[in-house]
């Protein structure tokens, strides 16, 4: 069982040698095209059995471009909003334009212990792409963004910064008088000190308070 790959590729059609099928049945060829920048180059491949039986696939192209060096255009760099409470959403857009294709964009995200991580962007429409952030540690954030067209990338010329505050919740509303109260807090500093104070309606200081806890390595803690 072999396989031919043919193109024309020099403007007339051209079989290469036969080559046998492997275990795998898979034809890959490799091939440096050296036509005139426009034109469109057609090819196909050939196969046949030990039986005599043989088969072709469908015609494919595709156009010979100049070599790209037009870099990605990020523009109208925005974040909103510039301050959330922790858990809360941060929608980061851009417009990146191409004079061919762009292939990827990305938001490269500085967090509050100046770590780096690099989050892929959507489109929803053909030029704006957009991120969905959201944080669980507190603190100011900043972002800046990427993109590529497979051969350059470009990164955008402006940095934004926005802030992650700390979130506190209780498991109730009202309690009865001397119910506790369950306390969950995220979005503040890694293995920070704490202080807890509750009053009254009256102003006065709970019994049992101010109470002093340390967030966990991840900024958060709870009184349950």
């Amino acid at each position: 069982d072999k396989w031919i790959f043919s193109w024309n590729n020099s403007g007339a059609w051209v079989n290469d040698t036969a080559i046998s099928f492997t275990s795998t049945n898979l034809s890959n060829i490799t091939k440096t095209v050296n036509g005139t920048i426009g034109r469109v180059v057609y090819w196909m491949f050939f196969a046949n059995d030990t039986q005599g039986g043989i088969n072709n696939t469908p015609i494919q192209s595709f156009t010979i471009l100049a070599p790209d060096t037009t870099k990605p255009n990020i523009l109208n760099e925005n974040i909103a909003p510039t301050s959330n409470i922790s858990g809360g959403r941060f929608n980061i857009t851009a417009n990146i334009t191409d004079n061919q294709l762009v292939t990827s964009a990305w938001a490269e995200i500085t967090y509050p212990n100046n770590t780096k991580t690099n989050y892929s962007m959507s489109n929803n429409t053909a030029n704006l792409y957009f991120y969905i952030f959201n944080s669980t540690h507190g603190g100011n954030f900043s972002v800046i963004i990427y993109a590529t067209d497979g051969t350059n990338y470009n990164v955008s010329a402006t940095r934004k910064s926005f802030n992650v505050t700390a979130n506190i919740t209780t498991n109730k509303t009202y309690y009865n008088r001397g119910e506790r109260a369950n306390i969950t807090g995220i979005g503040f500093s890694s293995r920070g000190k704490i202080t807890i104070t509750i009053k009254d309606y009256l102003g006065n200081i709970v019994s049992g308070y101010p109470l002093n806890v340390t967030a966990t390595v991840n900024g958060n803690f709870s009184t349950f």
